[in-house]
């Protein structure tokens, strides 16, 4: 028995070893994908307006969100959302399409909120990643996650 549970073990390293051997820090293996993926983790703080976190993707690639974070600057009432487009710079301004759900905040200043998700969010592939504001008021958001195909 001893003898059989080496033998897998040994096989176990072979074969893994140099799968693992080549991965680098930054980054991470799509699963039915030799393409590496890049991570990213992006901001933009004290924004007034929708801002461009993210250019475009790459053919063929996509963002795959995994975290996301709002916080809310002032004591005003607003929305915040992420949405993403396929035409880069002009701040997701054309054919903008809605990546998560409206996040509300009231008239409390400093409001957070936070979501880690289990799941990475899909985002079209070649897409721009915007935060949107509902207002002209001043928020802030992080998006972080990895790149793949």
């Amino acid at each position: 028995m001893l003898k059989h549970a080496l033998s897998i073990f040994a096989l176990l390293i072979i074969v893994c070893l140099p799968a693992l051997a080549a991965d680098r820090p930054g980054t991470l293996n799509v699963a039915g994908s030799s393409t590496r993926s890049l991570l990213f983790g992006v901001s933009a703080s004290a924004v007034t307006a929708t801002t461009q976190v993210l250019g475009l993707s790459g053919a063929g690639l996509s963002y795959y969100i995994t975290d996301i974070f709002f916080f809310n600057n002032v004591a005003t009432a607003q929305t915040i959302n992420i949405i993403s487009s396929t035409t880069a710079g002009n701040a997701c301004a054309t054919s903008p399409a809605t990546v998560t759900p409206n996040v509300v905040f009231g008239t409390v200043a400093n409001g957070q909120w936070v979501m880690s998700l289990q799941t990475p969010l899909k985002v079209t592939a070649n897409s721009a990643l915007c935060c949107k504001l509902s207002t002209a008021t001043s928020a802030s958001c992080l998006i972080s996650g990895f790149t793949g195909p």
